[in-house]
């Protein structure tokens, strides 16, 4: 098994959507049997190239908010578009 074919498994990701931090989802995968380091899944969550998207600039985009990193960083891990990791007031 992949990282990538554990992120397609609807299964995985719900568990994964559940995890509470970066230590929880590395464990996550290595139940299943592949090896990842934390570092490597930020990287697959990181803009390619020189420019933002318009998700990139809309989860720092104004607002008062209350923000959790590690649930924007999962949310873009797990392939959801916008709405970054915070909830707007």
């Amino acid at each position: 098994m992949t990282v990538d074919a554990l992120l397609k498994d609807r299964a995985f990701a719900q568990k994964l959507a559940d995890a509470q931090d970066m230590d929880a989802v590395v464990k996550m995968f290595a139940e299943e049997g592949v090896t990842v380091t934390p570092d490597e899944l930020m990287q697959r969550t990181l803009p390619q190239g020189d420019e933002l998207t318009e998700n990139d600039l809309e989860d720092v985009a104004g607002g008062s908010m209350i923000f959790n990193p590690f649930i924007g960083w999962l949310r873009k891990l797990l392939g959801f578009s916008g709405g970054g990791g915070g909830h707007r007031f």
